[in-house]
């Protein structure tokens, strides 16, 4: 018998849209999306630190985040909940039915599965740092269509040129607003002549 999150994750890397029906299929209060969310981007964390401190080549990467895990996480987290929010806010006014509760399970599951891909590329980069590398590419561009299918079904859309739509069009605002609150930020701290 196996164990229900390895079946959805499994089922996820098949077939993402039957995934987003088994995680719709599951109601659950807010808390708990907010957990799972949480959960994922520790998991995330701690993966991403573990594979610089195996890998110190790929720190250039993550520099200046690559001694600060907490900001690290907090950047996650806050990416991810500004994409549940935007991803929720958009798809309502493009006529999407998706509760704000399963957007957030949606995408915190979408986040604990990242971490289990994480786990089995950190695995094989053991291995053969090339065959990873490739593994890294190809899953980066399934993921992309991996969370199409979990915003077509999640909002009913049924229709991917739509999601994708509503996905570019959240990645677009939400660049927008974090370039402006970055810019915020620097200039409450440095000051302005």
């Amino acid at each position: 018998m196996t164990h229900p999150l390895s079946a959805l994750f499994w089922l996820t890397l098949k077939d993402p849209g039957e995934a987003a029906l088994v995680v719709m299929g599951r109601p659950m209060p807010r808390e708990i999306g907010w957990q799972v969310l949480g959960l994922g981007v520790v998991l995330n964390t701690v993966l991403t630190f573990a594979t610089i401190s195996l890998f110190p080549i790929l720190a250039q990467l993550f520099a200046p985040l690559d001694q600060a895990p907490l900001l690290f996480a907090a950047i996650l987290m806050v990416r991810m909940s500004a994409m549940v929010a935007a991803l929720f806010w958009g798809g309502q006014a493009v006529g999407g039915r998706a509760g704000f509760e399963e957007l957030l399970l949606g995408f915190g599951w979408l986040q604990m599965f990242q971490a289990g891909v994480h786990v089995g590329i950190l695995l094989l980069a053991v291995f053969s740092s090339n065959l990873a590398s490739f593994v890294v590419l190809g899953m980066s561009l399934y993921g992309i269509w991996i969370s199409l299918q979990f915003v077509n079904v999640l909002h009913g859309f049924g229709s991917v040129a739509k999601s994708l739509m509503l996905l570019a069009a959240t990645m677009v605002a939400l660049a927008i607003g974090l370039s402006f609150f970055a810019s915020l930020l620097v200039s409450l701290f440095l000051g302005t002549s």
